[in-house]
C-alpha cells in the first residue's frame, strides 16, 4: 500500500460529524430566501404573483402535512420492532414530500435565480452560535464534517455552513448560471437522510448526526450518536408515538458515548 492509498484509508475511516442545515446550522429555514431570489429576478407584477402563489402553496402544504402526520401517527403499530414503526410512519410522509417538490418544479417557482446570488445568500445566512466552530474543531482534530440537508440549493448550504461536503439537492442551471426551475434531487425525504448516514457508516468511521426536525429522526437513529436539538412540539409527538427512547442533555457533545437513544438538547445554544 502506497502513501496515497494509506491516506485514503485513514480518511475513509475518520469519524464523521453530520449536520442538518436549516434550523440546525442555519438559525432559520432558508426556503423562503430561495423563493425570494426567484421573485427578485422577475418584473414587479410577476414577482408579486410568484410570492402570492408561494404563500398559498405553503399554507396548503402545511395543512396537508399536518393531516398526513396525524394519520400516520394514528396508524403506527404498537409494540414490535422500532424499525417497523419508523418505516410505517415515514412511508406516506416521504411520498408527500416528494410530491411537494414535483409541484414546485411544475410551477416553475425556482426559475431565474443566479447561482452567484444563491452563494451570496448562503454567506448572509445567520447561523446558530457555535455550530460552524464545532464543525471546524472536529475537522482540525482529524474528523470529517458533512452537511445532510433537504435544502434545494447545495450552493447556499455550502456557503452558509462553511463545510465543503454537502449532501443536498441542487438547482439545475443553464449555461449562463441561471436556474431553470428544475431540481437535481439527492435528499428530499427523511429516509433519504437515513440512506446518507448508512453510506457514511459503511465507510467505517463513527457517525455523529445533529438535526432539529422530524425528518431527521431516521438519520438520528441510524447514526452511532444522534443529537436532536430544539423543542418542536411536532417532533416530540413523533418520538413519543414511535416509542423512541430519549436522553436529555445540556449541549451537543460529539464525543458522547454511542447510544441507541436519541440525545435531546432543548437549550437555545446547543453548540456552546
Amino acid at each position: 500500500m502506497d502513501a496515497a492509498q494509506l491516506q485514503h484509508g485513514i480518511a475513509m475511516k475518520a469519524p464523521i460529524l453530520a449536520l442538518d442545515f436549516d434550523e440546525t446550522i442555519a438559525a432559520r429555514d432558508t426556503t423562503d430566501d430561495i423563493v425570494r431570489l426567484a421573485a427578485a429576478s422577475r418584473p414587479p407584477k410577476e414577482a408579486r404573483a410568484l410570492l402570492d402563489l408561494w404563500g398559498r402553496s405553503v399554507r396548503e402544504y402545511r395543512h396537508e402535512r399536518r393531516r398526513i402526520i396525524q394519520a400516520a401517527l394514528d396508524a403506527v403499530p404498537r409494540g414490535g420492532l422500532l424499525e417497523a414503526r419508523v418505516k410505517r410512519f415515514y412511508a406516506e410522509l416521504d411520498a408527500y414530500e416528494r410530491s411537494a417538490v414535483d409541484a414546485v418544479e411544475k410551477a416553475g417557482i425556482l426559475a431565474g435565480i443566479r447561482r452567484s446570488a444563491l452563494k451570496e445568500a448562503g454567506r448572509r445566512t445567520p447561523t446558530r452560535e457555535g455550530a460552524r466552530e464545532m464543525a471546524e474543531r472536529w475537522r482540525r482534530n482529524g474528523g470529517r464534517a458533512v452537511v445532510v440537508s433537504a435544502n434545494w440549493s447545495e450552493d447556499l448550504a455550502r456557503e452558509g455552513s462553511g463545510i465543503d461536503d454537502v449532501r443536498s439537492n441542487t438547482l439545475e442551471f443553464d449555461r449562463f448560471g441561471v436556474s431553470t426551475g428544475r431540481i437535481h434531487r439527492r435528499v428530499v425525504s427523511a429516509m433519504d437522510k437515513r440512506a446518507c448516514v448508512q453510506q457514511m457508516r459503511a465507510s467505517g468511521g463513527r457517525v455523529v448526526y445533529v438535526g432539529d426536525a422530524l425528518n431527521d429522526i431516521p438519520a438520528l437513529l441510524e447514526a452511532d450518536i444522534g443529537f436532536l436539538i430544539g423543542g418542536k412540539e411536532e417532533t416530540r409527538r413523533v418520538w413519543e408515538s414511535l416509542a423512541i427512547s430519549v436522553q436529555y442533555v445540556e449541549r451537543v457533545d460529539p464525543h458522547a458515548p454511542a447510544s441507541d437513544r436519541l440525545y435531546v438538547c432543548l437549550s437555545e445554544h446547543p453548540f456552546e
